[in-house]
């Protein structure tokens, strides 16, 4: 081989390194736009769970208060109960009773109707943990895709020599 043709090789041969390597940092910017693009995604859904989370756990937590406070007013109510009631439902008195024993009684029977619709709080608590864990493998490979790039863009040609002191 003559050393023109060597020369020409080694040209060659550096361009296409050159151009492997503008490939490969293209295809690592690409996946880098892709993960940041879902890493953002995800963030602003888990911000918008945990809020859900928090206000389900305050309708929660209002619906149990006034399903108990509702619950311990017909027992109170139930333990009052005129001595007529038992022999004539016909009195003024018995049938006033009776009524306000079953609008307590609707009252919890909607309570426990909206608790049911409300579903699982710690489902939803589950579903934000999990949404966590995929957002924290995201900034994982984020910052494995940077750390790529850096290493990339680092000087190839540099050469040295490590001696011992």
């Amino acid at each position: 081989m003559t050393t023109a043709s060597v020369t020409i090789a080694r040209a060659e041969l550096a361009a296409a390194e050159a151009a492997q390597h503008e490939e490969r940092r293209a295809h690592l910017v690409e996946q880098l736009k892709l993960t940041r693009t879902a890493l953002i995604r995800e963030k602003k859904q888990f911000d918008k769970m945990c809020r859900q989370i928090t206000d389900a756990q305050q309708t929660l937590d209002a619906l149990r208060s006034e399903t108990l406070f509702t619950s311990d007013a017909l027992s109170r109510l139930e333990g009052r109960k005129p001595v007529i009631a038992d022999f004539d439902m016909t009195d003024p008195e018995s049938r006033e009773w009776q009524s306000n024993c079953d609008t307590l009684r609707a009252k919890l029977e909607e309570l426990r109707t909206r608790r049911t619709a409300l579903g699982s709080v710690e489902a939803k608590r589950i579903d934000a943990v999990n949404l966590r864990d995929h957002i924290r493998q995201l900034e994982y490979a984020e910052q494995n895709l940077l750390r790529q790039l850096r290493s990339e863009i680092a000087p190839t040609n540099v050469q040295g020599e490590v001696r011992g002191v």
